[in-house]
């Protein structure tokens, strides 16, 4: 092991053990982080009591979930619509690219022919 072996490994060492000190959680954190799961577990405790109910005693309406709610979220729109590609094309290359998760469902070569002189096709 030479010199700058030894630097490097010292110096992420000096890196791990610092930010490891550093970047631990404060008091107050922790203290919040703890109460937060306290009221999770009462919670979930309360629901799982009111399921083990009997059904005649207790009676729980679910809601209906209206079109509405299904749009929410930041990908709520990716739920609705249509599974139609979108065509960018130039003279010389035509890619058809899906809206749901935006991969390229195909490429076609329009100069090109395959040697049945149909479309030279990249892939589908």
């Amino acid at each position: 092991m030479d010199r700058n072996t030894f630097t490097g490994l010292l110096l992420i060492l000096v890196i791990l053990v610092g930010s490891t000190y550093l970047l631990q959680p404060s008091k107050q954190e922790i203290q919040k982080e703890k109460v937060t799961q306290d009221s999770l577990s009462k919670v979930n405790n309360k629901q799982s009591a009111v399921k083990a109910a009997p059904s005649d005693t207790v009676q729980i309406a679910k809601p209906v979930l209206a079109d509405s709610t299904l749009l929410t979220g930041p990908f709520g729109a990716s739920r609705s619509g249509a599974n139609v590609p979108v065509i960018l094309e130039n003279e010389f290359i035509k890619v058809s690219i899906s809206p749901k998760g935006g991969r390229i469902a195909s490429v076609i070569l329009k100069n090109y022919k395959s040697y049945d002189q149909k479309p030279l096709i990249l892939f589908e």
